[in-house]
C-alpha cells in the first residue's frame, strides 16, 4: 500500500512538472518595455537553459522520500 502511494505521488509530481515546464513563458525584455515604457535594461537577462527541469528532479525525489519517510 505504501509503495503504491509512493509511485502514484511520484508519477503525478513528474507529470505536473513536465506540464508546468511546457507552459512556462519566458518574459522577453521587448515585452516588458511594451508594458512599462520607462524600463531600463539593468541586470541579468539569462535565458532558461535547455533541459532546465533536471535541476528540480533531485529535490522532487528528496521531497517524495521525505514525505513518505523512505
Amino acid at each position: 500500500m505504501m509503495g503504491a502511494r509512493l509511485v502514484v505521488s511520484f508519477v503525478l509530481s513528474v507529470v505536473f512538472l513536465f506540464i508546468s515546464a511546457k507552459n512556462v513563458r519566458i518574459l522577453k525584455y521587448e515585452d516588458l518595455v511594451k508594458l512599462f515604457p520607462g524600463l531600463q535594461n539593468v541586470g541579468c537577462k539569462a535565458a532558461r537553459p535547455p533541459h532546465f527541469w533536471r535541476i528540480y528532479v533531485p529535490s522532487l525525489v528528496l521531497h517524495v522520500c521525505a514525505l513518505y519517510q523512505i
